[in-house]
């Protein structure tokens, strides 16, 4: 709709590279099918075009929700999840795999301080401790926030390590 030239899409544009989709279960159940589509045929239409275009793309999708039980609830196209279910790879939640936690905050420490030009070296031991007590409902994504957010809080450029009161 409003459409006033053709324009490639993510898919196109891809050209032997990877697109990754997050959150694949909360697209509509229309756009589920065109990506079935897409995934069975190899093919993409641009909006008014009689002629598909062919696509030479990975295609990565995540998911925090088990796509079966929504599968029975009729908001997943079970066509898509049987063109899916071949490459799943389940990761489990962060509280279920403690060692992982220590590695990512300090990857995204790393990057965070590189990104406002801060320098901190690490995290106090009592974050580390309060880090690896928590269960992380929000998973990967909650840990990250936490840390750019305690980065962020840390108002000196030269904080040596975050602590508590930067949480």
């Amino acid at each position: 709709a409003g459409a006033l030239a053709a324009r490639k899409g993510v898919f196109e544009l891809a050209r032997g590279g990877t697109v990754y989709l997050e959150d694949v279960d909360r697209l509509s159940l229309s756009l589920q099918g065109k990506l079935a589509r897409m995934i069975k045929e190899g093919e993409v239409r641009r909006v008014g075009d009689a002629v598909g275009r062919q696509v030479d793309a990975r295609l990565v999708v995540s998911t925090n929700r088990a796509l079966p039980d929504l599968i029975q609830s009729g908001v997943f196209r079970q066509d898509l999840y049987m063109l899916l279910k071949d490459g799943l790879l389940e990761v489990p939640a962060l509280r279920e795999r403690r060692e992982d936690i220590m590695p990512l905050a300090r990857n995204f420490l790393k990057v965070f301080a590189a990104r406002y030009g801060k320098r901190v070296r690490g995290f106090s031991s009592e974050v580390e401790e309060r880090f690896l007590s928590y269960g992380w409902p929000g998973n990967v994504r909650q840990l990250q926030t936490t840390v750019e957010s305690a980065l962020l809080k840390s108002e000196e450029d030269e904080v040596s390590t975050i602590a508590n009161e930067h949480l």
